[in-house]
């Protein structure tokens, strides 16, 4: 995987418009500890079409409960500019030990936009 902060994506302005929002609203998200997000599919590919939606990994410290992921979930999947985002949850222990064909796919393709073992910057930490 790749590690880019925001800034850097080949995005069309209303998807980085809500990525944007989409990384404030987690990262102020008080009730888990977020040890990544990842964002994959076609807007990490680059081949992202007027009709595409954000899809991003979240990897937390520990598996949250179904409450809170649908807290999030419905919270990123509102519409912004046509824009809306899928989120997908692991925790980071099932993450690391995953060898599933999805998780490959994520490995190969997905830009990891916030690490929190990083050293600061936008919204991603790791340089």
């Amino acid at each position: 995987m790749r590690t880019m902060q925001l800034s850097e994506l080949q995005l069309p302005e209303r998807f980085a418009k809500k990525l944007r929002q989409d990384m404030t609203y987690l990262l102020s998200y008080k009730d888990i500890e977020i040890k990544q997000i990842i964002l994959f599919g076609s807007c990490a590919r680059g081949d992202c079409k007027v009709t595409s939606d954000l899809d991003i990994l979240l990897i937390t410290k520990e598996s949250i409960q179904r409450q809170i992921r649908g807290d999030i979930a419905s919270e990123l999947e509102e519409e912004l500019d046509q824009v809306r985002t899928d989120v997908v949850f692991y925790s980071e222990p099932i993450f690391e030990q995953s060898d599933s064909l999805f998780i490959k796919q994520v490995r190969k393709d997905g830009i990891i936009i916030y690490n929190q073992e990083g050293d600061g910057g936008e919204y991603h930490a790791t340089k």
